[in-house]
Parts: C-alpha cells; sequence; structure tokens
C-alpha cells in the first residue's frame, strides 16, 4: 500500500513538469542534435536547457527517412507553460522565439496526431550563444569560408560581430552529391531574424545593412528540416577588412591578383577611391576550371553598385565611382558551387580627366580700349576631395597689357617689372599659374588685369580670353604633400626646362640636390602663401633661391631669368605645356571698344551662345557701375540692389564676394550673406564709405549700400562736392563692382534659363537697369556609341564612333579599348575626332566604347555593350603541285592583292599574279604557274 502511494506521488510530480507520457527529460545544449524515436501513442520525449529572459532560441524537429511520424514541437517554460509549438509534415520549426523567464526550458518531441510511430531528430540554437554542442559551428570570420555537413533537423550556427552600418554578404552552397537544399538565417544580436533566403544549389543573402551592433548569428540548415549533407558557408563584411581568407585583401590600381574558389567561397578585395574615378574589374576563370566568374563592386555605403558574371570572365567596365571612400571586390562562382581558379585585375583611372574640375572667366564682355580692367579666372572643384597641383594656362590676345595679381616676393637685384609673368607663342599670350589646392566643393578666384593699348587696338576689334586647366596623376596630386613634390609632372618638367635654360645660358649647376630643393622651396613658399603662383615667377624665385644656397651664381641666376622668360620661354615652356590634355576651358569672347556701358553685369561664361551651363558649379556674379567722366559731382551714396529668382536659384548658397571703388578692394569672410565694413578714406580724402551688403531672405532682394560719412559729424557730407566716388576722369577712380555667387536649385527642368539683371542709383538720381545677363541650364548627359566593328580583322583598321546631346552638344570623346578580355582603358583621351586608327596585335581581341562630354562637363554614363572584334594574323598558304603553286588566304582579308617578284631588294618590282583568286571554302585561291628558278610571294594590304 505504501509503495503504491509512493509511485501516485511520483507519477502526479511529472504531470507538473512533463506532459502526458513525456519520456524523462535529457540534456540538451545550444548547438547539440539529438536523435530519438516515438515508439507508443501519444508519447513525448522531453529535452531540457538552461536560458536567461531575453535569450532566442531556435528548435528544429524533423522526422527520420521512411517515419510515418508528424513532426510536433513544444517549447515549455521554467513554470510549465507552454510557449509555444510547431507542426508540418516533415520537419517542424519554432524560429527565434524570445524567452520571458529566466531557468530550466523543455523541448517536447512527439507525434502531431499522437498515434504514428517513427524516428526523429531536434536541434536547439540559442542567441547569444555558444553553440558549442555540435563540433561544427563557432565564430566565423569576416572572408573566412567554413565547411560543414547537416544531418536531419540539424543547425549549425556561427557567430560575428559587427556594427550598425555594416552590410554583409553570406553565401551557403551544398557540397557536390549532397541532396542538402541549402537554407541560411541571419540573426541579429536581439535574437530577430534579420532575413533568411533558401535555394537548391547554393544561397546568398547579399549586402545585407545591420541596424544593430554587437554579435550576429548565422543558422545553416536544410531548408526541408529532413534532408543531409555537406555545406560550405563564407561571409564577407564591409567595411572590413576580410583577412579570415588568405586570399583577398587591398588591390591597387593596375595590380592583378590570382586566387581560387572553393564551394561556397567569397573573396574580397578593397581599394580606395574617389568620387569620378573610373574603375573597370575583370575577372577570368583559370584554364580548365568548373568556376563560373561572378565580380560585384560595393560601395562604401555597403550596397552593391555593380555586378558582372559570364561563362569565361566577368567584367565591370569603366564604372564611374560617385562616392568617396573604401570599395569591396566580391569574387565567387556564379552558381555558388563550382570550384576553380581565378585571376582578377583591377584598373583605376583617378578623377582627373572628367567634370569634377571647372573654370570660369568672368567680368565685362567690352574692353574699354586704353583702360585697365579686371577679370576673375575661377577654378572649381565638384568632388568631394581635395584636389592638388592644377596648371592653368591663360590665353590672351597679343599685344595686350597684362597682369596676374600674385604674391611677388621682394628679391634683392630683382626688377619684377622688367620679368613678364607668360610668354608670347605667336599666336596668343600664354600665362602658366600654378595652383596649388582646389579644396573639395570649393572654387578658387584668381584675379587678372588687362589693358588694350590704344595704339595697338581698333574699335570693334575681336577681343578674348581663354583659362584652361590641366592636371595628371601623380602621388602629391592625390596627397597634396610637399615631400613627394618630385612625383607631380608639372614639377619634373618645370624643374627640367629652367636646367636646359643654364645650360643653354653656358651655366652649370654645382649640386643638382641642391637645385631641385631650391626649386621646391620656391614653388612651395609661394603657393602656400597664395595658393597660386605664375611658373615665371617661380622661376625667378627658384633661381635666386638656387644662387643663394650657391648652387648658382647670382649673375647666372639673373641672365637665365630674362632668358628663360623674355627669349627663352617660346622654345622651351611650349614642350612643357603640350604634354597636357586639356580637363575643361572657357572662353570669353567680345569686342575692345572706345567707349562701354558703364552700368553693366557679368554672369557665367557658360558654353555656347546660349551660355549654357551644368549647375553643378557655383555660379559667379559681377555689378560694374561708374560714375561716368562727364558727371558734374561725386557720388555720395550708391545702393546696387538685385531681386533674385528663389524658383530657379537656392538662396541658401548665396555667398558674397569682392567689393570694389577707386583703388580700394574689400573681401567678406567666406560664406557670408550679410557685411558691414567701414573704408576709411583719409587722409587723401576727408571721407569714411560705410558699406553695407544684406541678402534679404524673405524677400529675395541682395544689395549692397555704400554711404559716404563726414568724420568729423558721423553723417553724410554737405558739401555736394565731397562723395567717395568721383567723376571717373582718370580710371578707375570713379569705377566700382559687387560681387557674389549662388547655386542653381536641385531638380530644375533641362533648358531652365537663369536670367539676372540688377539697378544701381547714384544718390537721388532715377533707378538705372543693368542689361539682364541670361544662362541656359544643360544637366543631360550626351550619348555616344563606337561603330560596330567587322567581327575579325586583318593589321590595323579603323574604329570609328558618334555621339549627340541636345543642348550644349557633343565637345570631345574618350575611347576606351580592352585587350583580350582585359581591363578597359583609354585609348584616346578628350578626343574631337569621330575615326582613328587602331594598330591591333595579330591572334588578340579587342573591345571598345566611348564616353562622350559636352560643353559643360557632362560626361554620360558607362555603356553595358561594347564594340568586339578578333584580330587574326593573316597568313598566306604555299602549296607546290607538280609545276603549280597554289596559293591560298582566308576570304575575310577582303582587299588584299596577291603580288609576286623575283627579289626582295629595295628596288624590287613587285608585280599582280593573275588570274584573280577564286574562291574556295572560304579561302582565296590562285594556282600560279612556275616559270624561273625562284619566285617570291606576299600579300599587298588595300
Amino acid at each position: 500500500m505504501q509503495m503504491t502511494l509512493f509511485n501516485r506521488w511520483f507519477f502526479a510530480v511529472l504531470i507538473l513538469v512533463l506532459p502526458p507520457h513525456a519520456a524523462a527529460a535529457t540534456n540538451i545544449y545550444p548547438g547539440e542534435t539529438k536523435s530519438g524515436e516515438v515508439t507508443f501513442p501519444d508519447q513525448g520525449d522531453a529535452y531540457c536547457f538552461s536560458a536567461k529572459a531575453g535569450d532566442t532560441v531556435t528548435v528544429l524537429m524533423g522526422e527520420s527517412p521512411l517515419s510515418a511520424l508528424v513532426p510536433r514541437v513544444e517549447l515549455h517554460a521554467p513554470d510549465g507553460t507552454v510557449v509555444t509549438s510547431a507542426s508540418d509534415n516533415l520537419s517542424a520549426t519554432i524560429e527565434a522565439q524570445r524567452l520571458s523567464q529566466t531557468g530550466t526550458y523543455l523541448i517536447v518531441c512527439r507525434d502531431a496526431n499522437g498515434v504514428n510511430p517513427g524516428g526523429y531528430s531536434v536541434s536547439l540554437i540559442k542567441n547569444p550563444g555558444p553553440n558549442t554542442g555540435d563540433p561544427e559551428g563557432g565564430v566565423i570570420l569576416p572572408g573566412e569560408t567554413k565547411t560543414g555537413s547537416i544531418s536531419a533537423a540539424d543547425l549549425d550556427g556561427y557567430t560575428f560581430s559587427a556594427n550598425a552600418g555594416d552590410t554583409v554578404t553570406v553565401l551557403m552552397g551544398e557540397s557536390p552529391l549532397s541532396a542538402l537544399v541549402p537554407r541560411v538565417e541571419l540573426h541579429a544580436p536581439d535574437g530577430t531574424v534579420v532575413t533568411s533566403a533558401s535555394e537548391n544549389l547554393s544561397v546568398t543573402i547579399e549586402a545585407q545593412r545591420l541596424n544593430q551592433t554587437g554579435t550576429y548569428l548565422i543558422v545553416c540548415r536544410d531548408a526541408n528540416g529532413v534532408n543531409s549533407g555537406g555545406y560550405s558557408v563564407s561571409l564577407i563584411k564591409n567595411p572590413g577588412l576580410n583577412a579570415g581568407d588568405p586570399e583577398g585583401g587591398v588591390i591597387l590600381p593596375g595590380e592583378t591578383k590570382m586566387g581560387s574558389i572553393s564551394v561556397a567561397d567569397l573573396d574580397g578585395y578593397t581599394f580606395s577611391a574617389n568620387a569620378g574615378d573610373t574603375v573597370t574589374i575583370v575577372m577570368k576563370e583559370s584554364p580548365l576550371t568548373a568556376l563560373v566568374p561572378q565580380v560585384e563592386l560595393l560601395g562604401p555605403d555597403g550596397l552593391v553598385v555593380a555586378t558582372a558574371s559570364g561563362n569565361l570572365s566577368a567584367a565591370i567596365q569603366a564604372r564611374r565611382i560617385n562616392q568617396p571612400g573604401t570599395y569591396l571586390i566580391v569574387c565567387r562562382d556564379a552558381n555558388g558551387f563550382n570550384p576553380g581558379g581565378y585571376q582578377l585585375s583591377f584598373a583605376l583611372s583617378p578623377n582627373y580627366n572628367n567634370q569634377s574640375l571647372w573654370v570660369d572667366v568672368f567680368g565685362r564682355e567690352q574692353v574699354r580700349i586704353g583702360r585697365s580692367q579686371s577679370y576673375a579666372l575661377r577654378c572649381g572643384n565638384l568632388s568631394d576631395t581635395n584636389i592638388y597641383d592644377v596648371l592653368m594656362l591663360v590665353r590672351l590676345p597679343r599685344n595686350i597689357e597684362y597682369s596676374i595679381k600674385e604674391n611677388r616676393p621682394i628679391l634683392t637685384g630683382i626688377d619684377w617689372n622688367r620679368i613678364p609673368q607668360g610668354y608670347d607663342d605667336g599666336s596668343s599670350i600664354v600665362v602658366p599659374v600654378w595652383i596649388y589646392e582646389v579644396p573639395a566643393r570649393s572654387s578658387e578666384t584668381i584675379v587678372l588685369d588687362v589693358k588694350a593699348p590704344a595704339g595697338d587696338w581698333r574699335g570693334g576689334e575681336p577681343f578674348g580670353i581663354q583659362a584652361e586647366l590641366k592636371h595628371r596623376d601623380s602621388e602629391f596630386a592625390r596627397t597634396g604633400n610637399l615631400a613627394s613634390l618630385e612625383s607631380s609632372p608639372n614639377f619634373t618638367e618645370f624643374r627640367d626646362s629652367v636646367k636646359r635654360s643654364i645650360e643653354i645660358q653656358g651655366g652649370t649647376i654645382a649640386s643638382a640636390a641642391a637645385f631641385d630643393q631650391s626649386i621646391k622651396k620656391a614653388l612651395g613658399d609661394l603657393v602656400i602663401d597664395g595658393g597660386f603662383a605664375t611658373l615665371e615667377t617661380a622661376i625667378t624665385v627658384g633661381l635666386w633661391e638656387a644662387a643663394a644656397v650657391g648652387c648658382i651664381s647670382p649673375w647666372l641666376a639673373a641672365g637665365v631669368t630674362l632668358y628663360y622668360t623674355v627669349s627663352g620661354a617660346v622654345e622651351l615652356f611650349q614642350d612643357f605645356v603640350e604634354v597636357y590634355k586639356s580637363v575643361i576651358d572657357a572662353f570669353l569672347g567680345g569686342q575692345a571698344v572706345g567707349a562701354i556701358d558703364p552700368n553693366a553685369k557679368a554672369g557665367p561664361v557658360g558654353f555656347g551662345s546660349q551660355r549654357f551651363i551644368s549647375g553643378q558649379e557655383s555660379l559667379p556674379y559681377t555689378i560694374f557701375f561708374e560714375n561716368v567722366p562727364t558727371a558734374t559731382a561725386p557720388a555720395q551714396e550708391v545702393v546696387v540692389s538685385e531681386q533674385l529668382n528663389s524658383f530657379n536659384l537656392d538662396l541658401a548658397t548665396l555667398e558674397l564676394g569682392a567689393i570694389t571703388f577707386g583703388d580700394h578692394q574689400i573681401l567678406p569672410p567666406d560664406g557670408q550673406k550679410s557685411f558691414a565694413t567701414n573704408v576709411d578714406l583719409r587722409p587723401s580724402t576727408n571721407l569714411i564709405v560705410q558699406i553695407a551688403a544684406n541678402m534679404d531672405a524673405a524677400s529675395g532682394i541682395l544689395s549692397w549700400h555704400f554711404t559716404s560719412i563726414d568724420p568729423d559729424t558721423g553723417m553724410m557730407p554737405d558739401d555736394p562736392m565731397m562723395g567717395f566716388l568721383p567723376p571717373n576722369t582718370a580710371p578707375p577712380r570713379g569705377e566700382g563692382s559687387v560681387t557674389y555667387s549662388v547655386m542653381t536649385r536641385q531638380g530644375l527642368e533641362n533648358g531652365t534659363l537663369i536670367t539676372n539683371a540688377a539697378t544701381i542709383i547714384f544718390d537721388a538720381n532715377t533707378p538705372i537697369a543693368t542689361p539682364v545677363w541670361t544662362n541656359c541650364l544643360d544637366h543631360l548627359k550626351p550619348a555616344s556609341q563606337v561603330l560596330p566593328i567587322a567581327s575579325n580583322q586583318f593589321g590595323p583598321f579603323e574604329v570609328r564612333w558618334s555621339g549627340m546631346d541636345a543642348s550644349a552638344g557633343v565637345r570631345d570623346y574618350t575611347i576606351y579599348v580592352s585587350d583580350n578580355y582585359g581591363p578597359f582603358v583609354p585609348w584616346l583621351v578628350n578626343n574631337t575626332n569621330t575615326t582613328a586608327v587602331f594598330a591591333p596585335q595579330n591572334d588578340h581581341a579587342y573591345a571598345f566604347f566611348s564616353l562622350a562630354r559636352d560643353g559643360v562637363g557632362n560626361v554620360e554614363d558607362s555603356p553595358v555593350s561594347t564594340a568586339f572584334t578578333q584580330v587574326t594574323a593573316l597568313s598566306l598558304s604555299i602549296n607546290l603541285a607538280g609545276n603549280e603553286v597554289i596559293l591560298s588566304w582566308p576570304t575575310m582579308a577582303p582587299g588584299f592583292v596577291l603580288v609576286a617578284s623575283t627579289n626582295l631588294n629595295t628596288n624590287a618590282i613587285w608585280s599582280s599574279v593573275l588570274p584573280p583568286p577564286v574562291v574556295v571554302s572560304g579561302q582565296s585561291v590562285v594556282t600560279n604557274r612556275l616559270t624561273g628558278p625562284r619566285m617570291l610571294y606576299r600579300l599587298r594590304s588595300p
């Protein structure tokens, strides 16, 4: 009786902890897979594990082969309540279940109907882990590939650390002859399932952005929960070193990497690029491999920029980069499960020959003969990175008087008035200006004063100013570090031309190293102080620096300076200038006239008669005013105002520029929309000029107010003959100007007209309206194509291309070529022609494409197709048949003529062989009878 009571008490305890008919619980550890069998109705097998509140668990139960069991899995909390349950025909999953209690949980496995016996397996994954109950799983490093095997209802978990904002790519592929259907899941640090995917042979979670920082979990399993087989899984993280694999790492421009892909392998290579750079990436499979190359390009933000795949090779061709930062190249098999070797080639064309650099000339379109007039040369940078080492070439009409306003140091024995800043090349005056830095998203302004001498010009004669920017790649151009100045082509060409001048003058350099250091110091001192320097000034300073340290004598420095800048510049500097390709240029054309509108407005020159602009650069405007020479009194008060169009202009980007009157120039701080200052004219004139400039954001009115103040009274002078702007009888005493810049609004339609006009009021006179300045917006990219090329070529062949642009028009083309499926590299840069002859190598394949640039600098996007051709070596076959010789060559070489001669002398006569060829099986065949002891044959090209 006591035994019976004890049994009843023990059975009652089991009822509280386990479901009816559940066997005694056994331990299951995170990551472990257990197997069991249901042998009688309503049997339940229990497995226990420990967890904390906030943990999440995934449980998979799957039936064994040939089992009649319908899997049902239940999760019981420490207090005995059922947290959740799941059932299905082949397998049942409780996925990412968050736990609310701390203690011992039970997993109960049974038949869903309670009547079917059969075998099963069950697995547990806990997040956070560790899931070490299985030898497979554990930590996976970015770049690493793990291999494992899945049994029925098996779950393998791999963990890695990541930050919010990172992106990850995960590839899982089945091993050969495996029955597995790969399924991969990504679980966040809080236990939620970020994403999952499944596929028959391989499955990819691609470029998944993560929004939490912590430890993530990758779960690998069979999609059906019952199939078994081997697999591999790889992880790539961006950003990241992805150093878990010996393959991958950093790839440099021009470098070729060799690697191999195993099942579900991902190899990651990183490189740095600037916005506007162009990259070409080619992945080719090694001979006799089953690999199907696939290459992917991921940006610094982790998103996929481009992808390509192909049976033999995969190429991302001339892709333009739109973000600065570190990019990731991912190499893989397109199917995810084929192994094989590969070759990865990477080419980068830096952002030196595209629209990121721009230049503009602005000022009056008419220059008054005999009067000095200022123009602004603006050089801007649209990219997000600083650009260093820029050469600006300013071209002016011959016989013009000119001066670039720059910092010229005081040097004993140097008369700067005798040192011109440019040279006459026979068609124009060329002034080379070396610009140290053009900061990101900014512009630099250089002031040019010109004067058309009265004796050399006639009224109405054409007058033009042109500015060109030229730039070449170097370490210095990328970094701006003066320690690497010798890497600059600008510096080396400049230094070598100076050395040649010394040699021509019969001088010698005592120490080449000290001389180079003197030239470097001269350039560095000039540009760091002022941002730019004319090269003639740099030459002069450099020579005197060299004389100071004893490299050359002072007399030689003086003689070479004058020879170089006056006599030798045309011969020596011309070579220096012509090695560059133009990036973009600006031209201001007008007339030299005897009289001009004294009150005018000038804006961006733009391109063409409609003054097209791209809308990407800031637009500079200058408003000119003048108290005419015939005026009877000086102006005491001048108000310049303009109503800006807030629908077309982004007033938030407005920035005040230089303010001038007479010989005075005032520069407001950068970025100002309002500005006030006083200019003291004493002692020459007993006045103080109050200047107030303001942009009223509500009304869109921009104004400048000049007021003459009597220092003694603090009021405007009572004497009407006292004013800050006298009649302009001695220019530029009676002239003034104000300058500002502003951006157009984004999203404006192509062809939008940007119009501006100002009003000027002198004292209490009637307002004077300036002429209207109009620009036309052109933000559409041009289009071009390389025309189809015959599929087979023999020897040099013609490449032709064409393009169109609806607004500013196509300005030039850059033609890219790929040799034998290699990276696309520039063949012709900024070329204005539409045809050229290409000299190939025999037995090579070539592909071409074009990128057109329009007049305002818009460059078309990289194309999706190319013009392709195969170059075949043209061979002449010769066979003897008795006293006849049979000659043949491919018919795909049209126009070639068979000729013969009896000798190879330079004066040998080669005559056409008759009769004409006949076509036999794709060959041109000629049968010729032998008539002498020796006959030489060859094919003459068309």
